[in-house]
């Protein structure tokens, strides 16, 4: 509590002085009136105004009005957008005190689908902390890497790779939270496995080149489809209609034999109400980790009707991954020689003390392919939407295991000479085969004075789990293909929803949020090591979410929420835990101010997440690389969360988050019996990023970054050997803008250099007792790409 108590005391002195520097540096207005052909007002039109290299923003009243404060003296660029409207720009001069500028909009044949995710997303006057990520960011700084390390920069995110390099199996945290307990959605579909929770980027490649922008929420936020959001939430938006037909190329290229191309193309508008775009990729590294490849390949196409008040869009996207298993970790002992070691396929000698080979195949293997159905209507105030979805998912994974029990994989029994044969080479493979199905649909209504949107889902999710041998050293009478388990989960989750936004006055926005969300779920069958699977569960949940939001004026904002959210345990704590586990339950408090001047921003998060029986990792992980789990009684994360932007020059950005946090499990029983207080595991207190933005010419972009995570543990009780150390790693990236040329089309040149300073560092972890086994990520390493636009 001392610890974070003083970190307070600096936010609120550095929150102080942005704001009085913000308030010294900007007094001047614009105002103005946006119309549309016949005169009439548009309302909540979006009116930016750019200058001095900063932006600031605001929407049209219900008059068409609008109003800009703090704006800088000189030239400016003013742009208006609507939904409905073509978008427009020009060029003015901010003249003393007092400026005016109006515009009349055209209607647009083109209704761009930002409101097709609006039923979970958090607008920016809801009580809730969020980061949004747009498609010139992604494209910037997107070589092939999965999500969680694109990501990797924004408040309190820390991600991971197996491979340690950014490709095959990656993951994040939001607050110390894994990723079991991120819900994440792609328009307002669940991305989370409904079994683990978790999502498996590597299932899908490059999806980030097929996003229009991704916003992540920390804490509880929304109320949303899928998981319980238990450390934040990750919305995706897929990409949106084009105009004008058009291609683009993309080949980068890097370390450890690491190449991506991708070309997506997109019709155009035809007959001014038709598009229909794709997109083809295609990437492949060795990893850092010996032996960690990845051969992966994925697609996007979508075809849509759009008019004025109707978007109807069909989506089929998915991808195709084989990656050389590396989630072991390397021992401690290891860690000394050779930090690059890989344990999985190694073949022993008779007397298991030297490794004679590998085996090739040891590797993951799986296909995903989503089919999304999106069908959007307005009709006066009301908006509709309904998505219908599908995904079907298969794939497994191959082992070589040494002298195993045969009578574990149901072979034999094997007689040789009259003698029982009862341990030998095996190669397993354990499948998975399923399909998860359902639909979404919301009803919003907006107003002046109120926004208010009732919104339900209904999902199955039928899996098949079954191991099959397909060679033995010893198989006698038994047939190659032998299943040794099978079985069956089945899971129901539906919700309801609804969410009322009530501005009672200027600036003051009130949020209430009322969800009710039932799960019921069936594993049946046999499971590995011959085990038997029974178990039936139902849950019924009521996540209650009220708020407050005020712009006090002068760029000025602050707000106040209290959310619950629950949670039900997943399939691997339910298989791996010695003891019955239970449904978790949160409650978040949040409290926020920010500011927003001519060339600075400022802002401040306090959280209070208050836990009961939070399902938290032991540190192990059980033979597929899932951590393994346990129910604490009451546990809690009390943080702050800071962000700024500063922007002294148009040339120049200065932006930096950092988060300062206490995890704690109360009471926790140790293995002598005693009782004590403890860090929760994999929740480092602190957890900071940077970056330096240079635009020394327009088409040149320089940018060095740093994340800097503080010390961890890998269990709860907070042993030494299951401390993580604190990491500082630095990045520093550039690329360069062509124009289109008498001949030449329009060109990006880009290129990175991760981990400048060649930090020898260790992203993740397991232990079991004492023995401690690590992922290691890479030291220097660099890629290069081009961009060609058609």
């Amino acid at each position: 509590m001392a610890y974070f108590f003083k970190h307070t005391f600096l936010t609120a002195v550095l929150l102080a002085a942005s704001s009085l520097c913000g308030l010294l540096s900007a007094q001047n207005t614009l105002k103005g009136r946006v119309s549309d052909q016949k005169g009439n007002p548009v309302q909540n039109a979006s009116v930016v105004v750019s200058a001095s290299g900063r932006s600031a923003g605001t929407s049209t009243d219900k008059n068409g009005f609008y109003t800009v404060r703090n704006l800088p003296a000189g030239r400016a660029t003013i742009g208006v957008s609507h939904i409905l409207y073509n978008p427009v720009k020009r060029d003015t001069d901010i003249s003393s005190h007092s400026s005016s500028e109006d515009f009349t909009l055209t209607e647009n044949t083109v209704v761009m689908d930002e409101v097709i995710i609006s039923a979970t997303r958090a607008a920016g006057t809801h009580p809730f902390a969020e980061s949004t990520v747009s498609k010139e960011q992604l494209e910037r700084e997107n070589f092939g890497q999965n999500i969680p390390v694109l990501l990797g920069g924004m408040p309190s995110v820390v991600f991971t790779t197996d491979d340690g390099a950014g490709f095959g199996y990656s993951s994040m945290r939001i607050r110390g939270s894994d990723a079991s307990r991120v819900n994440v959605t792609i328009n307002d579909i669940p991305l989370n496995d409904p079994e683990s929770h978790s999502v498996f980027w590597v299932n899908m490649p490059d999806l980030a080149s097929s996003a229009a922008d991704i916003q992540v929420q920390r804490g509880a936020g929304t109320s949303t489809n899928g998981p319980g959001a238990f450390g934040g939430s990750v919305n995706i938006q897929t990409t949106r209609p084009r105009e004008k037909a058009g291609a683009d190329l993309t080949y980068n290229v890097g370390s450890f034999g690491t190449q991506k191309f991708s070309a997506d193309f997109s019709s155009g508008m035809m007959n001014k109400h038709y598009e229909i775009s794709g997109r083809f990729s295609r990437a492949y590294s060795d990893g850092y980790i010996e032996r960690a490849f990845s051969d992966m390949s994925s697609y996007f196409l979508s075809a849509g009707y759009f008019d004025r008040r109707t978007t109807i869009k069909v989506l089929g996207f998915g991808g195709k991954q084989r990656t050389y298993q590396a989630w072991n970790g390397v021992d401690a002992e290891t860690m000394k020689t050779n930090r690059r070691f890989n344990s999985a396929g190694a073949i022993y000698d008779d007397n298991w003390e030297n490794i004679i080979g590998y085996y090739d195949n040891e590797t993951d293997n799986y296909q995903q392919d989503h089919l999304q159905l999106i069908a959007n209507r307005r009709m006066g105030h009301f908006t509709a939407n309904v998505v219908l979805h599908y995904t079907f998912g298969r794939g497994y994974y191959e082992n070589y295991k040494q002298d195993a029990s045969l009578s574990r994989y149901h072979i034999g029994p094997v007689i040789i000479n009259g003698q029982e044969i009862k341990y030998g080479d095996v190669i397993p493979q354990k499948w998975l085969y399923n399909h998860f199905y359902g639909g979404t649909a919301y009803v919003s209504y907006n107003r002046e004075k109120i926004t208010a949107t009732l919104s339900g889902s209904y999902n199955k999710f039928d899996n098949n789990h079954y191991g099959k041998v397909i060679w033995a050293q010893y198989m006698g009478d038994t047939p190659v293909g032998n299943l040794f388990y099978d079985n069956n989960t089945t899971k129901t989750d539906g919700n309801v929803f609804l969410k009322t936004e009530y501005r009672p006055a200027d600036g003051l926005s009130l949020y209430l949020d009322l969800q009710y969300r039932t799960i019921s779920l069936e594993m049946k069958g046999t499971e590995d090591k011959n085990g038997v699977l029974d178990i039936e569960r139902d849950y019924s949940f009521f996540n209650p979410k009220v708020g407050a939001s005020y712009s006090i004026g002068s760029g000025h904002r602050v707000y106040a929420s209290y959310s619950r959210a629950s949670k039900e345990p997943n399939r691997s704590d339910f298989t791996d835990s010695p003891e019955a586990p239970k449904p978790e339950y949160l409650d978040d408090f949040e409290f926020g101010y920010g500011f927003e001047g001519r060339n600075i921003k400022a802002s401040a998060n306090v959280y209070y997440m208050n836990y009961k029986d939070q399902l938290v990792p032991t540190g192990e992980l059980n033979n597929t690389g899932y951590a393994i789990r346990m129910n604490v009684d009451k546990s809690y994360r009390l943080g702050v969360e800071l962000q700024g932007e500063y922007t002294p020059v148009k040339w120049f950005t200065w932006s930096l988050n950092a988060t300062f946090s206490d995890n704690v499990i109360k009471g926790l029983r140790m293995s002598d019996d005693t009782v004590k207080d403890t860090k929760i595991a994999f929740s480092p207190s602190v957890v900071a990023a940077n970056l330096f933005s240079f635009r020394p010419v327009q088409p040149m972009r320089i940018d060095f970054s740093s994340r800097y995570v503080g010390k961890q543990y890998m269990s709860n009780n907070n042993i030494p050997e299951s401390e993580l150390d604190g990491y500082f790693v630095s990045n520093i990236g550039l690329s360069y803008d062509f124009r289109r040329g008498k001949i030449l089309p329009a060109f990006t040149l880009r290129g990175q250099v991760n981990n400048v300073f060649n930090e020898m560092y260790v992203s993740n972890g397991a232990i079991y007792g004492t023995d401690a086994y690590y992922f290691p990520q890479a030291g220097t390493n660099f890629m290069l790409g081009v961009d060609i636009k058609f």
